[in-house]
C-alpha cells in the first residue's frame, strides 16, 4: 500500500471555487515542499526529471502566494500518477506568440513561458488556484518522446481535472462585468461583451475543442472574474446576431453536449474544425484523437511521423471495416466516402501532402493502396475553352457558341 503523504487543501472566503486538493505519496511530498530539482547551475535554467512512464503520470504546477500582484512569478513541479486521484484544475488558454517571453521561477530555477500564460498565472494566483495542470509548463516541450506520451494523456487529463479553466485574458477597459448581477452584463455594455467574446483568437484553437468538450466543470475566466461555463453562455446568447456570429462557441457547446454522439466521429471533427489553428501541423489530426470515439488504438500522436504518412494512417483506419449498430458492415458506406474525406485531409495537412505522393516509392503505393466506390450520375460529352480564352479571343468564344448547336441542341417545335 502506498503511504499518502500531507493532503493540501487551500481556501478562500472570497472565491468559492477556489479550493484546490492534491494527494501525493511522501516522496513526492517531500519534492512539493521544496527539495531542490536538478537544474544547470551556470545558467540557472529549469531542467525536468523524467516521467514515470510505467503508469499513467503526469506533473502538476504548485502555484505559491504572494504579497502583492506585482511580486515575481513563483512555483514548484511535483509528480504524481491518476491512481493517486490527485485534484488539480487545468488551464485552457492561448499560447500567443512564442517570440514574446516572460520568465517563470520553478524551485529557484527560470524557465521562460509566453506572455499570455504569465499574465493568467498572474491572475490565477490572485484568485487563490494552486494545483495547475498547464501543457507548456508540465510538459518537457524540448524532449520530443514525453511530448508524445502526454499529448496521448490529453484528453484523460483534461476529463480528470476537477475544473478547465478557460482564460481569455483581459477584458475592454470600459467594460464592466457585474458578478453578483444575474445578467452579468448590462444591454448597454452586452455589444461590447459580445463582440469582444465572438472575435478573440482563443476560439480559433484547435485544441481547445476537447480541452471544452471533455471538461467536468467549465469555468471562463476573464481578469478576476470566474464565469460558470453555462452563465457566459447565456449571457452572449442574449445577444439577436449570437446565432450567426457566436457559430464558434455554440459549435464547441454542441460538441460539449454530444461527446458521445455521431457528431463526434473523427470525420466529423475535422470538418467541422477544418478551419482552426496550431503552431504544430500534425495537431490539426491529433488535437481530435481524444475527443472522436471511433480512432483505433493504434492510431495516436507520433510527431516523428511524416505528414504523408499521418495522412495514410488516418484514410487506412477510416476505410477498415466496421460494424453498425445493427451489425450490418459498413463497407460500402466508407468506400463511397474516402474520396472526399482524403481530399478533407489533405487541405488540412497541406502543402507537404502533394510531395509525399509524388516522392513515395513505387513499393508504397501497394502498403498504401485504399479502394473506394463510386457511381456514374452522367457524362461529359464535351469539354469547351477555358473562361479566360474565351474572354479574350474572339476565335475561341465563336468556338465555344458553335459547340451548343452541335452538343445541345433545342428541342424541335411542332
Amino acid at each position: 500500500m502506498t503511504r499518502r503523504g500531507p493532503r493540501l487543501n487551500t481556501f478562500s472566503s472570497l472565491n468559492p471555487i477556489s479550493d484546490i486538493g492534491m494527494a501525493a505519496s511522501s516522496q513526492q511530498g517531500s519534492a512539493l515542499l521544496g527539495a531542490p530539482r536538478r537544474h544547470d547551475s551556470e545558467d540557472n535554467t529549469f531542467k525536468y526529471k523524467p516521467l514515470d512512464t510505467s503508469v499513467d503520470s503526469i506533473r502538476l504546477l504548485i502555484l505559491h502566494g504572494a504579497p502583492s500582484q506585482d511580486s515575481a512569478l513563483s512555483c514548484s513541479l511535483y509528480h504524481t500518477n491518476f491512481a493517486e486521484s490527485p485534484h488539480y484544475d487545468a488551464l485552457s488558454y492561448e499560447w500567443g506568440s512564442p517570440a514574446s517571453t516572460k520568465p517563470l521561477q520553478i524551485e529557484g530555477a527560470r524557465l521562460l513561458i509566453g506572455e499570455t500564460l504569465h499574465e493568467a498565472l498572474v491572475h490565477l494566483r490572485v484568485m487563490k488556484f494552486r494545483a495547475l495542470w498547464i501543457d507548456a509548463i508540465c510538459i518537457n516541450q524540448d524532449d520530443l518522446a514525453e511530448k508524445q506520451y502526454q499529448v496521448g494523456l490529453m484528453d484523460f487529463i483534461y476529463h480528470r481535472a476537477k475544473r478547465v479553466l478557460v482564460w481569455l485574458g483581459l477584458p475592454m477597459p470600459d467594460l464592466i462585468i457585474e458578478d453578483d448581477d444575474e445578467r452579468l452584463v448590462h444591454n448597454r455594455n452586452l455589444e461590447m461583451f459580445c463582440t469582444w467574446s465572438w472575435d478573440h483568437t482563443y476560439w480559433s484553437r484547435v485544441w481547445i475543442v476537447q480541452e471544452i468538450a471533455l471538461a467536468r466543470k467549465l469555468i471562463v475566466c476573464i481578469g478576476k472574474h470566474n464565469l460558470p461555463w453555462a452563465r457566459y453562455l447565456t449571457t452572449l446568447q442574449r445577444h439577436r446576431l449570437f446565432s450567426s456570429r457566436g457559430g464558434k462557441i455554440q459549435k464547441l457547446d454542441e460538441k460539449r453536449n454530444g461527446r458521445h454522439g455521431p457528431s463526434n466521429r473523427l470525420e466529423q471533427l475535422l470538418a467541422d474544425f477544418k478551419h482552426a489553428q496550431c503552431r504544430e501541423t500534425r495537431d490539426k489530426i491529433y488535437g481530435f484523437l481524444g475527443l472522436a470515439h471511433d480512432c483505433p488504438p493504434e492510431l495516436r500522436p507520433d510527431y516523428s511521423k511524416s505528414l504523408f504518412d499521418i495522412y495514410a494512417e488516418v484514410l487506412n483506419a477510416f476505410s477498415r471495416l466496421q460494424t453498425l449498430p445493427d451489425g450490418r458492415k459498413n463497407t460500402v458506406d466508407r468506400m463511397m466516402r474516402v474520396v472526399g474525406y482524403s481530399q478533407l485531409i489533405q487541405r488540412l495537412l497541406s502543402p507537404e501532402i502533394p510531395h509525399g505522393l509524388s516522392s513515395a516509392r513505387s513499393t508504397d503505393y501497394q502498403s498504401h493502396c485504399i479502394r473506394a466506390r463510386g457511381a456514374i450520375t452522367h457524362r461529359i460529352i464535351h469539354l469547351g475553352p477555358p473562361r479566360d480564352r474565351i474572354v479574350a479571343s474572339s476565335a475561341a468564344n465563336k468556338q465555344w457558341r458553335d459547340s451548343f448547336a452541335t452538343y445541345f441542341s433545342l428541342p424541335q417545335v411542332v
